[in-house]
């Protein structure tokens, strides 16, 4: 693979750099001398997973916990849940997160402080001085969760609870007070900034997880001041992420609305690997203002691994309720008053046995104010953690290749998506599903120089060109849903060299659509390079293509919108 700033091919990265720290740490205990085998890091991976799953406690000497529903499974790390790559971690990739407030935390600042830039657009001004040195305050915790689901290293689990992009380095802008909460004007000043800045500290991805332009929730995209500054980021290069909220029945709102800006929902996988076990999430979705579909994309929205702000009293309470109940009951009894100040349960909990005082420790532990699954770490949900998961996926696609452009970036990941259950409508599920491993394969079948593959959306040249190798065909036809299923219509040209046939169609409207090749005409097959597909009621599978004029409405006819 060619590494992104040269064309000469650097040799493949030894197994245990190309597995998770928490995976090695497990074949290590269990099975030493394994990466001197000649099996994949695949084989390897699957082992250690399966390990996790039947010894789940013996990991490390703390121990993880799960949710209520799933007391004794724990939760799993988030690149594991949505198959994101081990081996790109966002290298020289630099993320501006727009947030309540944040925390220097460990998991961002250990072994190296990879925050290079911190400012409060808010009148507290807040200096970067104080940022370090001053208590956390409550608002810090949703900007620590997000930059840390993004690309936290996990520091404090033993890289358990790694973000998806584990090195990249941010800059954090805190937009919320606790007399005022968030404002327009707050959040104007903090999209300005990252305008005026953004060349200084190379910033190529902005999140923003706060609720948008909330005054203004009928208005078009191209009245918003925030969608306005936010179109103006995204033509100098910035991919713009935006969570879309986390109700179903809820108005959207700039400068998620904007049409360049990537709003991504959420859905629900059980705490589980397997595809099969996804459901939506209730995130929000619809037509906005304007007639454009949201969210584009969805990733995990529930159950996400995030850390507790240290020194603050859930940090606190999580600690002292985790120790207490890894305790034997003798040691419980000892420390149970000396602790209860720390917990919030009442005092009549004193005089009762040993079981029932773990028993209500286990119930404060699974409280939605709590929900503790390491003593360092929560559980969060929401639209604001499914955005920064897709920022982290983005800074792993820029690592690969810093040259793409947003336009780019969000064609890879909207063309790679999978499709949800067909009971799932279409609207609120968007694109589908990120899928993080098929993006990379995407990028890096770019870069090193192989056409594109089938079908492939290029918005500035206003077309959709179709791939199909069939060396010994006569003749190949598209026929789909966008020309009537006519396959005598649009007829394919064939490049003798290669036997590769390729069709040059105009492009659609921004939908979701279904085609076919037809060989020789009487022979109607999938398109095999495009792995978005559904069962066809007919014959085998049928291929979807997904086109967004969001890619850039700049370069689209007024057509491609809905009115």
């Amino acid at each position: 693979m060619p590494h992104p700033l040269s064309q000469t091919p650097t040799p493949p990265l030894p197994i245990r750099q190309r597995m998770e720290e928490w995976m090695v740490r497990i074949l290590d205990r269990r099975y030493p001398g394994w990466d001197q085998t000649e099996e994949s890091a695949q084989h390897f991976e699957q082992i250690a997973l399966e390990t996790l799953l039947t010894a789940p406690y013996q990991l490390v000497s703390t121990k993880y916990y799960g949710v209520a529903e799933q007391p004794n499974y724990p939760i799993l790390p988030t690149p594991l849940r949505v198959g994101a790559s081990a081996s790109w971690r966002g290298r020289g990739v630099t993320v501006a997160l727009i947030d309540s407030g944040f925390y220097p935390h460990y998991d961002l600042t250990r072994p190296h402080n990879r925050i290079v830039k911190f400012v409060d657009v808010t009148d507290e001004a807040l200096s970067e001085a104080d940022f370090y040195r001053r208590q956390p305050r409550a608002l810090s915790w949703h900007g620590t969760m997000t930059a840390c689901v993004l690309g936290g290293n996990g520091y404090q689990s033993y890289g358990f609870y790694r973000g998806i992009a584990s090195e990249v380095h941010f800059v954090l802008i805190k937009v919320m007070t606790r007399k005022y909460g968030l404002t327009l004007d707050h959040l104007v000043k903090a999209l300005q900034w990252v305008r005026d800045h953004h060349r200084e500290y190379n910033i190529r991805i902005l999140n923003i997880s706060v609720g948008g332009e909330r005054q203004s929730p009928n208005i078009s995209y191209r009245a918003s001041r925030t969608a306005e500054l936010a179109e103006q980021l995204v033509d100098q290069g910035l991919v713009v992420v935006s969570a879309i909220g986390n109700n179903t029945a809820s108005t959207l709102f700039p400068p998620g609305t904007s049409p360049s800006v990537l709003a991504v929902g959420g859905y629900h996988d059980q705490n589980s690997i397997d595809p099969e076990d996804r459901t939506m999430y209730h995130s929000s979705y619809g037509w906005t203002v304007d007639g454009l579909p949201k969210p584009e994309v969805v990733t995990l929205g529930n159950w996400v691994a995030a850390p507790f702000v240290p020194r603050t009293p859930q940090a606190r309470e999580a600690a002292q309720i985790t120790k207490l109940l890894n305790t034997s009951d003798y040691e419980l009894e000892l420390r149970f008053e000396k602790n209860l100040k720390y917990i919030n349960l009442p005092k009549e909990y004193l005089k009762a046995p040993t079981s029932i005082k773990r028993q209500a420790l286990r119930q404060r532990m699974y409280h939605p104010t709590l929900k503790v699954i390491h003593p360092n770490y929560f559980h969060a949900e929401g639209t604001s953690v499914s955005a920064p998961i897709v920022c982290g996926v983005i800074a792993q696609i820029l690592e690969m290749d810093t040259t793409l452009q947003p336009y780019e970036i969000r064609e890879i990941l909207i063309k790679t998506a999978d499709a949800m259950d067909r009971s799932i409508p279409q609207l609120r599920q968007g694109f589908g599903m990120i899928n993080p491993q098929r993006a990379l394969q995407e990028v890096e079948r770019r870069k090193s120089g192989k056409r594109p593959t089938s079908p492939h959306v290029q918005a500035p040249q206003r077309k959709i060109t179709f791939y199909l190798r069939a060396p010994q065909a006569h003749s190949v036809a598209v026929a789909g849903d966008f020309n009537g299923w006519n396959h005598h219509r649009d007829m394919m040209k064939k490049q003798k060299k290669t036997g590769i046939w390729q069709l040059d169609y105009p492009i659609l409207p921004d939908n979701i659509y279904h085609y076919k090749f037809v060989i020789d005409g009487k022979t109607w097959t999938h398109d095999p390079e495009n792995h978005s597909r559904d069962v066809d009621p007919y014959n085998g599978f049928i291929s979807r293509l997904h086109v967004s004029s969001l890619l850039n409405t700049k370069f689209l006819p007024k057509s491609c919108t809905k009115k």
